[in-house]
């Protein structure tokens, strides 16, 4: 329908209060944008605005008896769909977008409204939607920078599709901890401070989404060292509280939710030297070999299994079976030294609930990536081998697979660069899955703290057969942290800026993550 067709006369008869809502999905350059409104009364006309501009624009320019503001420019008028929504109050509106590189970084802004009001030409305004235009394999920057520089906070995508940002610490030395919460909104591709707090500020904790929803964080540091605490983050009511504390103190410690819907955490560091990257020396020197059973209906925790050997930065994983993998780290025996491990534990709540050896890693390694697969499985990539001794490193780019059918490992094509203290995340797609890695470490001195960033993020499809480069990074991302967004995005967050105000705020958003980008 025309727009000519909107400003015409009509009458004015007052059509029933509704919320409107607008969304929109895809959004990659090459393929297009699909807008989706709900909530509008039955049978209402609706005009959608897509605009390169923000506002706001008075409403008054369309109506002149109109007092609101758009918080949409009229620059793409000649864009604008009108139509109306369906007997259930809905409809959907598809733009489709050229392979343009010279469109690639332009945000686009839409907000719709219903038609006719009871007594201007406009009735319900929707919220305002917006995402910056990009090709697939590119990243941007988000659309405004988050309240804090954060180095090792959690992100952690809760079921509506936000993202949780909780804690982390500036790059100050000494660095400043925070108990600041973020929401970062798809839709919007921008963060949202929460009025919400932490009870405690904390970095490097473990975040785990919740069968109900609410997220789990535990351990992790502040300035006087670990913290055996854990807060309870509930997305309902947006507020953050205590709830029970671990036996240990804990950092760089595993969390995996288990089948039941229980956490089990293992092994971890007590001790940790927070101008450090990684802690060092006191990280490596003070692992433990407990582990612990969060129980989300009483919050109260309970010992586990005790490890072989104490055990600090692991990496682990729930398999199809129901056990838990728990691969690599630094194994700290009494009276030794730290050493790197290979070895890969088996954690089984169904089977007597003990821990044993299984099939170890090709190669020690710590500071993994891992994920588990859609098929059950789980992948491991890259990681770091260090040598306490004459503190020496060096890094891995190889790509290994654990079946949960038969524990071993199997050999998969390696990434095209060596990445320590990266992150593996599974992103599904039309049926198949996407794994993104990257945004690590290339390399770390252990003994200065000195390091060199990795900006690339890569993608490998579900037959392991290749690695792409799906993006790189506008940042470097220090503690970087990965989370997934709709429409085959990912958040990439973790400063790696200079200290005090310098220091970088924003997140990166990699776009179209899929083989072949």
């Amino acid at each position: 329908m025309k727009l000519a067709s909107l400003l015409v006369p009509i009458a004015l008869a007052g059509a029933a209060h509704a919320q409107l809502s607008l969304s929109w999905s895809d959004g990659v350059l090459g393929s297009g944008v699909d807008y989706s409104l709900s909530g509008g009364a039955s049978g209402a006309g609706y005009f959608l605005l897509p605009s390169l501009n923000e506002g706001p624009t008075p409403l008054a320019l369309l109506d002149p008896f109109d007092p609101r503001l758009l918080d949409v420019g009229l620059d793409l008028l000649s864009f604008a769909d009108v139509g109306f929504l369906s007997a259930g109050g809905s409809a959907t509106v598809s733009y489709p977008f050229p392979a343009n590189p010279a469109l690639s970084g332009f945000p686009l802004y839409a907000q719709a409204l219903t038609f006719p009001g009871a007594a201007t030409l406009a009735d319900e305004l929707s919220n305002q939607v917006k995402f910056v235009l990009s090709l697939p394999g590119e990243a941007h920057l988000a659309l405004n920078d988050d309240g804090d520089a954060r180095r090792w906070p959690s992100a952690t995508t809760l079921d509506d599709g936000t993202v949780l940002v909780a804690g982390g610490q500036s790059p100050d030395v000494p660095p400043v901890f925070h108990d600041s919460i973020s929401l970062f909104d798809p839709q919007t591709q921008s963060f949202v401070p929460s009025p919400a707090a932490l009870p405690e500020a904390r970095s490097h904790h473990r975040a785990t989404l919740l069968d109900d929803g609410r997220v789990l964080l535990s351990g992790g540091i502040d300035g006087a060292g670990a913290l055996a605490s854990c807060a309870i983050y509930n997305p309902s009511t947006g507020s953050a509280t205590a709830t029970g504390s671990m036996s240990s103190p804990r950092v760089m410690h595993t969390a995996t939710k288990l089948g039941d819907g229980r956490v089990f955490v293992a092994g971890g560091s007590t001790g940790f030297d927070a101008a450090h990257p990684i802690g060092w020396p006191a990280s490596m020197f003070t692992a433990l070999a407990t582990t612990e059973i969060y129980n989300p209906a009483t919050g109260v925790w309970s010992a586990g299994p005790a490890l072989p050997a104490p055990l600090t930065t692991a990496e682990a994983a729930l398999l199809g079976s129901g056990k838990v993998l728990i691969a690599g780290g630094v194994e700290s025996p009494a009276g030794l030294g730290p050493s790197t491990t290979d070895a890969c534990l088996l954690y089984d709540p169904a089977g007597g609930g003990g821990v044993g050896l299984t099939d170890p890693l090709p190669d020690r390694r710590m500071h993994l990536g891992i994920a588990p697969a859609f098929t059950g499985d789980v992948i491991a990539v890259g990681g770091a081998d260090v040598d306490f001794a004459t503190l020496s490193t060096s890094v891995h780019d190889d790509t290994y697979v654990f079946d949960h059918g038969t524990e071993t490992w199997s050999s998969k094509t390696p990434v095209p660069q060596s990445i320590r203290c990266g992150q593996l995340i599974c992103i599904p797609r039309g049926g198949k899955v996407v794994y993104g890695f990257g945004a690590g470490l290339n390399g770390l001195d252990l003994a200065t703290g000195t390091f060199n960033f990795n900006r690339n993020v890569w993608v490998m499809d579900d037959t392991y057969s290749v690695w792409v480069r799906g993006g790189v990074l506008h940042e470097d991302r220090l503690g970087g942290r990965f989370a997934l967004l709709e429409g085959l995005r990912i958040l990439v967050i973790g400063s790696g800026g200079g200290a005090g105000a310098a220091a970088d705020k924003s997140g990166d958003v990699v776009t179209g993550i899929e083989p072949g980008c």
